[in-house]
């Protein structure tokens, strides 16, 4: 009976995504930063790592690093079938996604408490998400009694995250699933261009 402006199921939510069938290109030479691990974990690794943390009710992740290295088309690929690790992918039933920067109706507090009382399960990403709201939401996905698990994806690269979140920071692409991508989204480049 709520009016849901900017809310989506499982879809392309990544920029220049449209279609949620694109291959996601997994690069070796990716590297994805981690709380007390020097060298990080590779793109596979991190993945399979973001399942199964994600599987818990109460989990708070945020995912930080530059514009445009991936950081949304990473969580997506935590919903693809195709990529397989040692824990499965994540259910396409059990997330909603936002973009705070389409001001979405609700907004996210809102959303989540309303999905809190109503006993809901699943994982809640929000998109272009600060610290400050970040901190909020991970109070209320923290609460007695939540099955709600939160990933927030944000450019800001900061220590003073609140206790009990999980970050992992994404390292740029390889010039060669550069080429890739471009050579997907711009089929009348030739190999030399």
């Amino acid at each position: 009976g709520v009016p849901l402006q900017g809310w989506q199921a499982y879809g392309p939510w990544a920029y220049s995504e449209t279609d949620v069938d694109s291959e996601y290109f997994l690069d070796d030479k990716v590297k994805v930063l981690v709380a007390n691990s020097e060298k990080g974990l590779d793109i596979r690794d991190a993945i399979n790592r973001l399942r199964e943390e994600l599987r818990s009710p109460g989990v708070s992740v945020r995912i930080v690093g530059l514009s445009g290295v991936g950081k949304t088309r990473l969580v997506q690929a935590l919903f693809d079938k195709r990529i397989l690790t040692a824990t499965a992918e994540l259910s396409l039933q059990e997330v909603i996604y936002t973009d705070l920067s389409h001001n979405p109706t609700p907004q996210p507090i809102a959303m989540l408490e309303a999905l809190k009382v109503a006993g809901s399960a699943g994982v809640v990403v929000i998109d272009n998400c600060g610290q400050d709201i970040h901190q909020q939401l991970t109070e209320v996905v923290k609460r007695t009694g939540s099955k709600l698990r939160l990933v927030t994806v944000e450019y800001d690269i900061r220590d003073d995250l609140p206790e009990g979140t999980s970050c992992y920071q994404l390292e740029g692409a390889a010039d060669e699933i550069i080429a890739k991508l471009l050579k997907r989204r711009y089929v009348s480049l030739s190999d030399i261009d």
